[in-house]
């Protein structure tokens, strides 16, 4: 599965490595056990910027608040999600991109299965739906820029 990731993210921006505590702290300030797809994605990436969208994650450079962010943040972009919702947020879906417009992507943590989990897709009249059945067929769709037209 790593070397199906790695594959994808060859010809684009990623954040770096993120050592383990930072990847466990953010677990735990989500409530949440990543599917390791995901995880390994954190650890070798952080998080990934190309073909006109960012896949959500850590930034390892950014060692304080102060600090501005050069990548969203999964925490910080899920807590908002969860706050502005006021409760009608299930705690099981990660937020891990955006569109750009009104389309969020989130890692459904209710439905993992071995190492992945599916991908769905929350906006205006779209509540949740599948987009994917893995965080790693997500990625190649992104790469392969085939979430044009969701849903």
């Amino acid at each position: 599965m790593l070397e199906k990731i790695e594959e994808l993210l060859k010809s684009v921006e990623t954040a770096g490595p993120v050592p383990e505590q930072r990847v466990l702290a953010a677990e735990k300030a989500l409530g949440v056990r990543f599917p390791r797809a995901y995880r390994d994605f954190l650890l070798f990436h952080g998080s990934a910027m190309g073909f006109g969208w960012e896949i959500y994650g850590i930034d390892p450079s950014r060692t304080s608040e102060d600090e501005p962010p050069q990548y969203v943040d999964v925490v910080k972009t899920t807590l908002r999600a969860r706050r502005a919702s006021r409760g009608d947020h299930p705690a099981q879906f990660i937020e891990i991109a955006h569109d750009g417009m009104e389309l969020g992507f989130y890692l459904d943590l209710s439905s993992v299965e071995g190492d992945d989990c599916p991908v769905v897709g929350q906006g205006p009249g779209v509540d949740f739906l599948p987009v994917s059945a893995s965080f790693v067929d997500f990625l190649i769709a992104w790469a392969r820029d085939r979430l044009e037209g969701f849903p």
